[in-house]
């Protein structure tokens, strides 16, 4: 194996120091409870986030009670954790589940492959949307 020695670490240091800069910029906000009173409610809110995250027991609420896609920016990514490792479900009910939140997404769309290879980790546990609207 060829070890590339300082070379490695610098080109390391510089990419990590470039990603905490772009965290310098970004917030994260962690809610529960009624979103509607505390965020997707609110004019502040609106078109406000680029990227969300809805856990699979709360998918249901999402674009309906919620409105989630009034605080979504354009072509923010969206991502519901899916059933997959809930396993008291059956396969066939996992796919029921997917094909639901496919079909329920108002304003979202599922996330076009060509981005597969940038979300690789995240989608084994989440199915991407961006939001379209």
């Amino acid at each position: 194996m060829f070890w590339m020695g300082s070379a490695l670490s610098d080109r390391e240091a510089i990419l990590n120091e470039s990603a905490w800069d772009r965290c310098k910029r970004s917030k994260i906000v962690l809610l529960t409870g009624d979103l509607k009173k505390k965020i997707t409610g609110k004019k502040k809110f609106e078109s406000a986030f680029d990227v969300i995250t809805v856990g699979c027991h709360n998918v249901h609420f999402a674009w309906e009670k919620w409105e989630l896609k009034r605080v979504a920016k354009k072509n923010c990514v969206c991502l519901i954790e899916s059933a997959k490792y809930l396993l008291h479900l059956k396969e066939e009910q996992v796919e029921a589940f997917t094909s639901k939140v496919s079909d329920s997404t108002d304003g979202f769309e599922r996330l076009p492959d060509k981005f597969k290879g940038v979300l690789d980790g995240a989608l084994d546990a989440h199915l991407p949307f961006l939001a379209t609207s």
